[in-house]
């Protein structure tokens, strides 16, 4: 046997360490000293939210692709996300939680058109659509929709993420990608870590 001290957290014991254990006993907590009470150092939170910044318009014919960027930065921890790009960088490897809702006028020409909300990750070679959301339009009319993704993924520090629109019909339409007006948040993302 052998003697152990205690690891407190606001009065709470929450582990034991050998009297001279003086290295890292985990990712979260960093012995400094030999003492019986320490903090664990836990990593800061990362957070971004934006708003879509007026109407995009996108003309489709066949499988069309689009970023959906022209964002406002409604608040963020730091300074990862490009509104010039509408691109998300990573600042630190963890598992974050992305929500993304986009509102389209769908003004489709032909009987059957699929639009979708994608979620794309570059981890370092190039971008993959990871996540969509679709919706199905079998009518020839003009609609109002909203579609939303909901995607937890871990990301590595310098992955960068972006959101698109895909909008698959066989005659052409025009698409609007709507903005956010005073009284309601039309197209919009979030982005926080949860580790």
């Amino acid at each position: 046997p052998f003697s152990v001290g205690k690891i407190e957290r606001s009065g709470d014991v929450i582990g034991y360490y050998p009297p001279d254990f003086t290295t890292i006993l985990s990712p979260y907590l960093t012995i400094a000293s030999a003492s019986s009470t320490y903090e664990p150092i836990l990593p800061a939170k990362v957070y971004v939210s934006v708003l879509k910044n007026g109407d995009k318009s996108v003309t489709a014919t066949g499988t069309t692709f689009a970023t959906v960027d022209g964002m406002t930065v409604d608040y963020q921890s730091g300074s990862d996300y490009n509104i010039s790009t509408g691109e998300f960088t990573a600042p630190r490897t963890a598992i974050y939680i992305i929500d993304y809702a986009v509102n389209v006028i769908d003004n489709a020409p032909t009987y059957t058109e699929f639009i979708s909300a994608v979620v794309s990750v570059n981890r370092g070679s190039g971008y993959v659509r990871e996540m969509s959301q679709n919706y199905a339009d079998t009518q020839k009319d003009t609609l109002l929709i909203t579609i939303r993704a909901h995607y937890m993924t871990q990301l590595n520090a310098g992955d960068k993420v972006k959101n698109e629109i895909e909008i698959f019909n066989s005659g052409g339409t025009v698409a609007t990608i709507r903005g956010n007006s005073t009284t309601a948040r039309a197209t919009y993302q979030t982005i926080h870590s949860i580790t």
